[in-house]
């Protein structure tokens, strides 16, 4: 059902329901529904969705991150448009959510404040806040984060964008005879990109990523001790030869350094360099060349021939 109410009012809803039937003869059933009513202006924008999805359903025809679920979601932002001046557009936007399973257990809720300044030249500043809990392996975690991103191209030939995070996330791959904790998440990301001339484009993204010992740290241990460092650097650079023939290459570093003590990863380093060249007649007819090259820290089997 798709209800349009006047020029801003929208309500969407679906119902659905599965019977599966397993090798044994053994059946799951059961419905869901989704329903949802937004409000869209220039100024205000409103969206509010419930999903209820029973424990028998399934689909193999979409993405369902989970079933047996009763969630609620809502979000709002309010936009104003300043007149003079160099800020063109500021506002704050809300996101809310909670979820139940069908004992009428809370299984997470978020909640989602943030404020966002727009200015010229695609120059924008978001930063937020985050209050969330989640129901984990039986343990209910308390978590919260602050954010704040930075993006801008100011510069016709340069673009560059910055993202910082501070927050208390769930260890959810604890080591052996450890329970899931929470501990302390930190996460950079940074952005170039180069336009020396026209037809050269070079991109360069760096992510930073580690998890560490906080307050709710395993007995015995102290805080601030490293759980992993994860660190992913990307080069891209692209060539536009004509209008059909293009050529691309990218250089993927991925870096993962865990304590085996604390956490169930395996140490890896891998680095991967692939090259493309397209030939692209039109949007149904291309014919495309590449090329990979991968490396990683793993060790060739010595009882193979």
């Amino acid at each position: 059902l798709r209800l349009r109410l006047g020029s801003n009012w929208v309500i969407d809803a679906q119902a659905m329901s599965s019977r599966t039937t397993r090798p044994d003869g053994s059946r799951v059933a059961g419905p869901a529904y989704v329903a949802e009513v937004g409000y869209h202006s220039r100024s205000f924008n409103f969206e509010s969705e419930y999903t209820d999805r029973s424990p028998g359903f399934r689909t193999e025809l979409g993405f369902i991150e989970r079933s047996d679920v009763r969630e609620w979601e809502t979000g709002a932002v309010y936009t104003w448009f300043p007149k003079g001046g160099p800020l063109l557009s500021w506002g704050p936007g809300f996101e809310a959510n909670i979820n139940w399973d069908r004992e009428g257990r809370v299984q997470d809720w978020r909640l989602n404040p943030e404020v966002e300044f727009e200015f010229p030249r695609n120059t924008s500043v978001f930063i937020g806040v985050d209050r969330a809990y989640e129901r984990f392996a039986g343990i209910g975690f308390d978590k919260r984060a602050a954010f704040g991103f930075f993006n801008t191209e100011w510069l016709k030939w340069l673009s560059v964008s910055f993202g910082w995070s501070r927050s208390r996330r769930i260890n959810y791959y604890p080591a052996a005879g450890l329970t899931p904790f929470l501990a302390n998440e930190t996460e950079v990301e940074a952005g170039l990109t180069f336009r020396p001339f026209p037809g050269l484009r070079v991109q360069e993204t760096y992510i930073h990523n580690r998890l560490g010992l906080g307050a709710e740290r395993p007995a015995g241990l102290p805080v601030g001790g490293s759980i992993f460092r994860l660190h992913l650097a990307r080069t891209k650079v692209t060539y536009q030869f004509t209008r059909a023939l293009s050529l691309r290459a990218i250089l993927d570093y991925n870096g993962l350094t865990p304590t085996p003590e604390l956490v169930a990863l395996e140490r890896d380093r891998r680095l991967t360099g692939d090259v493309l060249f397209t030939c692209l007649l039109n949007p149904g007819t291309a014919l495309y060349l590449g090329y990979t090259d991968a490396y990683a820290n793993v060790r060739i089997d010595p009882t193979l021939p």
